[in-house]
């Protein structure tokens, strides 16, 4: 009776806690209720409590491949939720990961979409970024890993891009037809594009971007109700080509293709010209062309500005001031 209101009240950790406590104290080797317990404590944020329950069983248990894979999948749990909270407090990685990948690693392999979540946080807990990409490469190649992965490689591009994206070009062997695959791989480009950009590098910039755009057009000719988001992205990418050709230095290509942007989207313009906006772009490219000299040509673009979008004084009044010059 205590084991079934055990798991009854699995939504209620601490009522749930007592009830498995009680049927411990019939049968300390009952596996169920010794898991039961550690997913109530964890539940209740106690992780090394719940790593010790879970621990206690997975050391008594000689052969671990004949375990039901919920069973893995609290041992996996417990050990991430402990290694987490050490972690957090300042201590070392505790050797409850290692176990814990292992009894994931085996709910992966069995099939268990809800494994490879908590394999990735684990293996990134124990800053094995290269162990967690590969985690995410198999289950998103698999078809069982959610959406949830996606977000853990978006982190994973803000300190190792080069791998977000090895990780997403893997992936799409396997599922070339994913659309989601498509949009994500055109997200992690269109960034990389940004900071080499910012790097200087203008022929890896250049690049990059043309591919992050051949992903969007993938992403939204695989999926159409992909559409206002791809567009959205190509729009920053064209802003994103702008600032890179006034960078290098190419004024009248940057002149060109800021004009085009706001063209093709000028319900798109900013509120503030903030970094790498186009209303910063705008400013930015008849600012080097007057200073250049070459006041004809700063007419000319604010001309096709303030044609596009002449609800802005300021554009106006330069090009009032450079038509008099």
């Amino acid at each position: 009776e205590a084991l079934a209101a055990g798991r009854t009240l699995g939504q209620l950790p601490q009522d749930a806690e007592v009830s498995f406590r009680e049927a411990l104290t019939l049968n300390p080797q009952d596996r169920e209720a010794r898991l039961g317990l550690a997913r109530a404590l964890r539940l209740e944020g106690q992780g090394e409590a719940a790593w010790k329950e879970a621990l206690q069983t997975w050391s008594a248990s000689l052969r671990h491949e004949d375990w039901r894979v919920p069973d893995l999948l609290e041992v996996g749990r417990s050990a991430l939720a402990w290694t987490a909270e050490r972690v957090n407090a300042g201590g070392g990685v505790p050797a409850a990961a290692s176990t814990g990948v292992q009894a994931l690693e085996s709910a992966a392999k069995a099939g268990e979409a809800a494994a490879w979540l908590p394999l990735y946080d684990l293996y990134a807990w124990q800053n094995l970024f290269e162990a967690a990409a590969d985690a995410a490469a198999r289950g998103l190649s698999s078809g069982l890993a959610g959406d949830e992965i996606y977000g853990r490689l978006r982190g994973l591009g803000s300190h190792e891009r080069n791998l977000q994206i090895g990780t997403l070009e893997r992936v799409r062997e396997a599922r070339p037809e994913d659309p989601r695959l498509a949009w994500y791989l055109g997200e992690a480009l269109f960034f990389q594009g940004q900071e080499t950009r910012r790097a200087m590098d203008v022929l890896k910039s250049a690049e990059v971007l043309d591919r992050a755009e051949e992903a969007f057009t993938l992403a939204q000719s695989l999926e159409p109700s992909f559409a206002g988001s791809c567009e959205e992205w190509r729009h920053l990418l064209r802003v994103q080509r702008a600032w890179l050709y006034r960078d290098d230095g190419r004024l009248a290509e940057a002149a060109e293709a800021v004009a085009a942007a706001l063209e093709a989207a000028p319900e798109r313009l900013e509120a503030a010209p903030d970094p790498d906006s186009l209303r910063l772009a705008v400013d930015a490219v008849a600012a080097d062309l007057f200073r250049s000299g070459r006041v004809a040509d700063a007419a000319a673009f604010l001309r096709r500005i303030c044609a596009a979008h002449d609800a802005n004084g300021d554009w106006m009044n330069n090009l009032g001031f450079f038509l008099r010059e």
